[in-house]
């Protein structure tokens, strides 16, 4: 569990399964608070991510399209 254990200035102290951690408040989303817990998610390749959401989007206008557009990748 990642827990914020207080803020102090422009760095936040996380309790990070029984450590502490300290990190800047700036790389956490911006109503973040004392007590809050957080969830950590692992993204090897955030671009390949965002590379197949994109092309996800583009396929499901392409399944809307009537056939008189032409979508480019």
């Amino acid at each position: 569990m990642i827990a914020v254990d207080r803020i102090e200035g422009k760095m936040v102290i996380l309790d990070v399964l029984g450590e502490t951690v300290e990190i800047p408040l700036s790389v956490l989303p911006p109503d973040t608070k004392e007590g809050d817990v957080l969830t950590l998610t692992r993204v090897e390749n955030g671009k390949d991510m965002q590379d197949r959401e994109n092309k996800a989007r583009l396929e499901r206008l392409r399944a809307r399209d009537p056939g008189d557009m032409e979508i480019d990748l």
